[in-house]
This record gives C-alpha cells, structure tokens and sequence, in this order.
C-alpha cells in the first residue's frame, strides 16, 4: 500500500466465518509487524472468499469499511457489477452448500499441502441470473432473514448471561438475604435433589446398523448452548441396545465432563441419549 498510514485494521482470513468477523487487528506502523499478507483494500459490497479449504466456510460480504482497513491476499475479493447483479444475491448463491462443496473439491485436487483455490474457480461458475429487481429482491429478503438470526443470537446471549448473573446473585451469594443463608434451607449435595446421575455411551462405530437411525444421540462437543434441541447425530434401536447409552429424559441437565466444553453445562429440550463424555 502506498498510503503513508500510522495504523492498519487488517482482516485475516481466519478471523471471518459464515460473514461473522471475530477480530479485526489493529497494527500501529513502525510498532506492530504488518503481515505480508496485508496488502488488499476492500469497499462495501465486496465478498471475501478464502482460498484456502473452502469447507471452513471463511467467507463475507463487506457492509461496512473501517478506515485505513486492508484484508488478506489469501481472499479472492469479488467485486460486482452492479449493472448486472446483486451484491447480496452472488453472495448468498456463492455461499450454498453445494457450491461451497463444489469449490471444495476442487481444492482437494490442488497441488498444495492442502485443499485450496484459485480466484478463477470462482470466476468460472456457472449460473442463471434473474432480473436484476428480483435479485436485489432475493438476496435483500436473506440478509433480513440472517440479521434477524443474528440479533436473536445475541438477545439468547445477552438473556443466558443475565439468567447465569441472577442464579449466582440469589444461589451462590445469598445476595437478597445478605451472606446468611435463609431458616428453611437445607444443606445436601446434587445428588440429594437428582433421581438419576450417570454417562452415556457409544456405539461401536464399526457397526452400520448402530446408526443413523431415529434415536438423538448427543456429544460433548455440542455442550455449549444454554438449551439443546435436536443433536448432529442419531443412533439406531439396535445401538442403543448394544452400547452404554441412556435415554436422558426432556428438562434433564447434561455437563460436559471433558474435551473442549469440559465443564459446560445444558439443559435438554426433549429426551435423548449421550456419549460417556457427559453426565446427565
């Protein structure tokens, strides 16, 4: 970059996913070491598409520029033309599962250590393009849908952390009855408020007929949301016979007791079955 700029806000390509930025890093010149890789400028409405393993799903559509902000040369940066089409439309058809899929593939067969693209992979797509009114249309109707998504994400948020604040504030310090606990509480342990406590299981992993049949079965790993709907994966009538697990009944409590949700804690929304790796 030519410009004589103090600072610069840099996006790598490993700080966006599914256009949700984790961190823009700010580095002052003559202090901070600017990466080599800092060296594309970006305007509203360009889409960011990581090179590299598209299946990580490291990709956006930039709405709004920071100053002096630069982004990674490992993006193919695609800039539309607006005479043609919608910015927010290409972006939600460049980002299906089957196009990212696709794209994948593609880089698997790369020559590098690992899967990657070339900006004219992208280029090369093939598609049918409606009228330009119906795409600003379509892709105006997804961004509400994704904004709407968001903002209830971050509500589910801001109410789990204020749900953890008040428990703790009520149960833990005996805030409205001052540090004594009240007459006509009593001392015991979980077990004493609980009928069941125990593990799950899994399936030998070798056995087809062990899964994918009806039956929720829930990992470690999805110990994270303060309420858990519907687990990734399913075991069958005969896995659940042939292996440790449990059915763990709707409104039960699970802990993550290892792994990288070790110590997590949810509540289940309907009845399931669990790996050993948590407790219900």
């Amino acid at each position: 970059v030519s410009e004589k700029w103090s600072y610069v806000n840099y996006l790598d390509t490993g700080s966006i996913t599914e256009n949700s930025v984790s961190e823009i890093q700010h580095l002052v010149i003559g202090r901070d070491t600017l990466p080599s890789r800092a060296r594309r400028k970006v305007v509203v409405d360009d889409i960011l598409y990581s090179t590299v393993r598209p299946n990580q799903r490291h990709y956006g559509i930039v709405k709004d520029v920071v100053p002096n902000m630069l982004v990674s040369t490992g993006f193919a940066v695609i800039r539309v033309d607006k005479a043609k089409a919608d910015a927010d439309y290409l972006y939600y058809y460049l980002t299906q599962n089957a196009i990212v899929d696709g794209l994948h593939a593609i880089g698997e067969q790369s020559v590098s250590a690992y899967p990657s693209i070339k900006p004219s992979d992208i280029e090369s797509l093939e598609m049918l393009l409606p009228s330009l009114p119906e795409q600003v249309e379509i892709g105006r109707s997804l961004k509400a849908l994704d904004d709407k998504i968001a903002n209830n994400t971050k509500i589910n948020h801001h109410l789990e952390q204020m749900a953890k604040a008040i428990f703790k504030s009520w149960f833990v310090n005996f805030e409205p009855f001052g540090a004594v606990m009240p007459d006509d509480w009593q001392e015991g342990t979980i077990a004493d408020t609980c009928s069941l406590i125990f593990n799950g299981g899994t399936p030998r992993r070798n056995e087809p007929t062990f899964w994918e049949g009806t039956i929720p079965w829930l990992t470690s790993g999805e110990v994270r949301q303060a309420i858990i709907v519907k687990p990734d994966s399913c075991i069958s009538e005969a896995g659940l016979k042939g292996s440790s697990a449990k059915w763990v009944p709707s409104l039960s409590t699970v802990v993550a007791l290892y792994g990288a949700t070790a110590g997590q804690v949810s509540m289940v929304a309907t009845p399931l079955t669990t790996n050993q790796a948590i407790t219900a």
